[in-house]
């Protein structure tokens, strides 16, 4: 008959004293009601055994014990390794504790089957000299402060230990120990009348229990189907049902392994020697599969007592998973016991590889079928299927939205085949995927078409990112062919429909491929941000709350060699895209008496952020109205202190004057402009061109620089055009002005602009207006020449 090991722990005092209290008893009688109660156990315990199975047996057994203030108790069963584990219980004990494996001579229970000798420590919490509790922290074990134990003999020989614990210290006498090794009699007589069959019973209960913790793994992997997912629960259900405190899926990584997935563990834990005895056991064993156990070398160091969380791992367990895919792993278990794992854990580890096997192999299938089904078979890309889908996702962001069509594809097909038309496909796919890195969302949403998505992107930023798109496009290598590529650009705010973005790009494209082909086109989408929010008669009084309004920054360019002489601040409500047409902003406020706190609120804005970027001798312009100009409530003075306010140097600021204002005194211009210059200040006229005061506004101001309007510069290949920016070229020589041509919108009209003397421009082609906010910028995006200038 296989030896038992039995322990029966109990959680409380063996009398109530509050219930004594109740009675009115006083010390004499309660010291008579525990000695009764102490005399009585032993024969309420010896009388519960009358029955034919081990398990019942035990089981009534404890709830004899069970009294008003005992806080319940527990009997375990010697394993096939000398290790006890539960076979009843009743009361506090939680599953952590029932869990225990003890080997013998192991801890105070341990020390007691090994001695044979009753034990009674009077607080676990400060033990005596060489007495180490040992699972002290584990579940309701940390409950437990006094605790008394004693032999369980059958034939002159230790089959068990009684024990009983109190939450209290201090709570057992000599008087105990003699009443628990009557007890303990009983106890072994109930194990001495136990049959093979009673103990087959308690066998066949615990494979059950294996079964049902397989199953629970069985059906957590069979509803994951990402590998991810997957192998994070293989782990999670290894720690679980092998009761270990480190478990992992750990992957053949050269002639290492790494970590795929782990289960929740103390990251003080060292778990180094761990990773080196799965790698010890893969090398050269490609064909492994067996579950394996080792006992990892002791460390002079390791003192820690085994039932603490942060002990050494000294066993590991280790599963080998069939090849899968790019996965070549093991489910590996380590525990701080030496003794490492039962052959029970053993075969459940097992049953974990079997059943981690099979979820694996559906994951990686149902991976490579997702991915066909999302992916373009010839570049690799997204469908536009899971274009829509992301695209969707990014509601509540602001968005843009580049589409992208290969120019002259039909002619590569017709001239070349398609395999022709295929390879220039893939040349340029790769090129974008290159090039765009992790900024945005690649896919091929047509046969010649493209899309990419950009989150968080605003028509300033996004717009760069398309020129240097198609310009990438031509250095693509592709033999014989030159790819070029048309690209329309829509945004949308955070408060429109992001797919509205796209129906912006594709118009632009249209209109991109109409207009020329190898180009780019921008459009705002329909119900984005500045159409969907109130109406500018609505918003101008809320753009005076402090951060309402913003600027962003347009470069000025010199045209003989692209080098970038300034910026012109240009005021947008917060949240609006950056290319916003304002201009119904100022005529409102104009109407509603507020313009020229709105020109200061816009200056304001326009110099909190240009000194954090701008070096110094960078002129910043500045858009100043005439009428806000000459006020004579705020004069010179106050544009003063707000310079220094924000530490820029009056030298470096250019006040530009629209001459679309009709001005009546050009007297008090003159005198106030004057009054300006005496600090450093200089001028510049707007829109010339455009406005019914050209000459008055030129002969007064005598500027510094003069900017000749969008409608002149996009039309100098007209007659009338010409000479009129002839003649403004002609003024700013005799006056020694500077000219600058707004609205350059491509190289032709750069190269008209110069070789007529111009010296300066300005435009969408030669760098569109930013903010200054570096988180504006991703790192290692592919943005334009003039957001790396305005931020360098």
């Amino acid at each position: 008959m296989p030896v038992l090991v039995v322990v029966v722990a109990l959680g409380a005092v063996l009398a109530v004293a509050a219930a004594v209290t109740v009675l009115g008893l006083g010390p004499l009688s309660r010291a008579a009601t525990m000695q009764r109660r102490r005399q009585a156990l032993p024969g309420q315990v010896a009388g519960s055994h009358g029955h034919d199975n081990l398990g019942h047996v035990l089981d009534l057994m404890v709830r004899a014990m069970d009294r008003p203030g005992l806080r319940g108790a527990a009997i375990l069963l010697i394993n096939e390794r000398n290790e006890l584990y539960f076979g009843g219980h009743r009361g506090l004990a939680d599953e952590q504790v029932r869990d225990i494996r003890l080997p013998v001579g192991q801890g105070v229970i341990g020390k007691v089957a090994a001695t044979a000798t009753p034990i009674i420590v009077d607080d676990l919490d400060t033990p005596p000299p060489g007495l180490v509790p040992t699972n002290r922290s584990v579940g309701s074990n940390a409950l437990t402060r006094s605790l008394i134990a004693v032999p369980v003999m059958l034939d002159d020989s230790v089959i068990g230990v009684l024990e009983m614990g109190c939450t209290r210290p201090n709570a057992f006498d000599q008087l105990d120990v003699a009443v628990l090794q009557k007890v303990a009699e009983s106890v072994a007589g109930a194990i001495a009348l136990a049959n093979p069959l009673k103990l087959a019973d308690e066998v066949l209960h615990r494979r059950v229990r294996e079964l049902t913790s397989l199953q629970e793994a069985a059906e957590a992997l069979n509803a994951s189907l990402g590998l991810d997912v997957v192998l994070q629960a293989v782990a999670d259900h290894a720690a679980r049902v092998v009761r270990a405190p480190y478990a992992a899926v750990l992957d053949r990584e050269g002639d290492g392994v790494r970590t795929a997935a782990v289960h929740d563990v103390d990251p003080r834990v060292d778990t180094a020697s761990v990773l080196g005895a799965v790698s010890a056991w893969l090398a050269g064993k490609p064909n492994v599969s067996a579950t394996h156990f080792e006992t990892l070398p002791e460390r002079d160091a390791e003192t820690v007592a085994v039932g603490d969380p942060l002990a050494p791992l000294r066993s590991v367990a280790m599963v080998r998973l069939h090849p899968a895919g790019d996965l070549d792993a093991v489910v590996c278990v380590a525990s701080p016991d030496p003794r490492g794992f039962d052959p029970a854990q053993l075969r459940v580890l097992d049953g974990i590889g079997h059943l981690a096997n099979l979820a694996i192999a559906n994951a990686i299938r149902y991976q490579r079928l997702t991915e066909a089904a999302i992916t373009d078979a010839l570049t690799g890309l997204l469908r536009r299927s899971q274009f829509e889908q992301t695209l969707a996702e990014t509601r509540g962001q602001a968005v843009s939205v580049l589409a992208i069509d290969v120019d002259h594809l039909k002619d590569v097909n017709d001239a070349g085949g398609h395999e022709a038309g295929d390879l220039l496909l893939t040349a340029i796919a790769d090129m974008l995927r290159e090039r765009l890195g992790d900024v945005g969302t690649l896919a091929r949403t047509g046969g010649d078409e493209f899309a990419v998505l950009l989150p968080g992107f605003e028509a300033s930023t996004a717009v760069a990112v398309a020129e240097e798109l198609r310009r990438s496009v031509h250095e693509t290598a592709v033999t014989k062919w030159l790819p070029r590529v048309s690209i329309g650009l829509g945004s949308a705010g955070e408060d429109a429909d992001p797919r509205s973005a796209w129906d912006a790009a594709i118009e632009a494209l249209s209109q991109a491929k109409r207009w020329g082909r190898d180009r780019v086109e921008t459009r705002a989408a329909q119900g984005s941000v500045g159409e969907r929010r109130n109406t500018w008669d609505e918003l101008v009084p809320q753009l005076f709350e402090d951060g309402r309004i913003e600027s962003v920054y347009q470069p000025i360019v010199r045209l003989a060699d692209r080098q970038v002489i300034g910026f012109e601040a240009l005021a947008r409500p917060r949240g609006f895209p950056v290319d916003t047409d304002v201009e119904g902003l100022f005529a409102a406020a104009r109407a509603a008496g507020l313009h020229r706190d709105l020109d200061w609120a816009c200056r304001r804005a326009a110099v909190r952020r240009a000194r954090e970027v701008l070096q110094p001798g960078v002129p910043l312009f500045l858009n100043v109205g005439v009428w806000a100009l000459i006020d004579p409530l705020h004069d010179v003075d106050q544009m003063l202190l707000l310079l220094r306010w924000t530490g820029i140097d009056p030298d470096d600021v250019v006040l530009e004057l629209s001459e679309r204002e009709a001005v009546h005194d050009l007297d008090r211009l003159r005198a106030v402009m004057a009054a300006y210059r005496a600090h450093g200040f200089r001028f510049s006229i707007d829109d010339v061109g455009e406005g019914h005061s050209t000459l008055d506004m030129l002969a007064a101001g005598a500027p510094d620089f003069i900017k000749i309007a969008r409608s002149l510069v996009s039309s100098a290949d007209h007659a009338g055009a010409r000479a009129a920016i002839n003649a403004v070229v002609a003024f700013g020589r005799s006056a020694s002005s500077t000219v600058v041509a707004e609205g350059v919108q491509t190289a032709e009209e750069a190269e008209r602009m110069e070789a007529m003397g111009v010296s300066l421009g300005q435009g969408y082609w030669l760098g569109v207006p930013v903010r200054v906010d570096p988180g504006e910028l991703p790192e290692g995006s592919v943005l334009g020449r003039s957001a790396f200038a305005l931020v360098s």
